[in-house]
């Protein structure tokens, strides 16, 4: 992953928009590493409104989502938030699970930049609740498990008011939720409860 985030890094220096998505989008059709190297320089040269479409369609397999989550965070810190924030929305319907995926552990990244709220990721969830795609659900589960270390307060009240819907989903969050407690013992205390806006949901 070094080698291809540097071979991204340097084509960027050479290569406009045009060329990235004329020369690199097939290439990332067919390659796993072309589409991470996709994903490198179009979040150095390209407009998010041309390229997060793209990336969403090469989204093939759990791990292409779990990588494009970094550029659409990139996307999010440029200024492009709402653009983003409305593409995952617009996404949760895509016939292509991976892409639904996407939509999901973008959410880690948000967060943890502090270019999302608690609440519009609760909301998200809800959104995608009952998906039945395996990949779907586990992002599902992961996504809770970590809220639930880093906003406890918040979480209790999210599941006090809306019970997980999915038997699966629910599982699978409870095993996550004991896998981040044995990892990262330290990181379970009371939220701060910090003010929020919640108006670009």
């Amino acid at each position: 992953m070094g080698v291809l985030r540097s071979a991204s890094k340097n084509l960027a220096k050479v290569l406009h928009e045009e060329e990235a998505l004329t020369l690199l989008y097939p290439l990332a059709k067919k390659y796993y590493e072309y589409k991470i190297v996709f994903g490198g320089v179009v979040e150095r040269v390209s407009t998010p409104q041309r390229s997060v479409p793209l990336l969403f369609s090469l989204c093939d397999g759990w791990a292409v989502p779990d990588y494009y989550k970094e550029v659409l965070c990139t996307y999010a810190e440029k200024g492009a938030k709402e653009y983003i924030l409305t593409s995952l929305r617009e996404q949760v319907s895509s016939p292509n699970p991976y892409a639904r995926r996407l939509t999901v552990v973008a959410w880690h990244n948000l967060l943890n930049k502090r270019m999302a709220t608690p609440v519009e990721a609760f909301k998200h969830f809800q959104l995608l609740e009952k998906d039945e795609n395996y990949y779907v659900q586990m992002a599902l589960a992961w996504l809770l498990a970590e809220m639930s270390i880093r906003y406890p307060c918040e979480m209790q009240d999210f599941l006090t008011q809306h019970p997980i819907q999915s038997h699966k989903v629910a599982q699978m969050y409870q095993q996550k939720r004991r896998d981040s407690l044995r990892l990262f013992p330290r990181k379970e205390k009371k939220s701060q409860r910090p003010s929020y806006s919640t108006d670009n949901y």
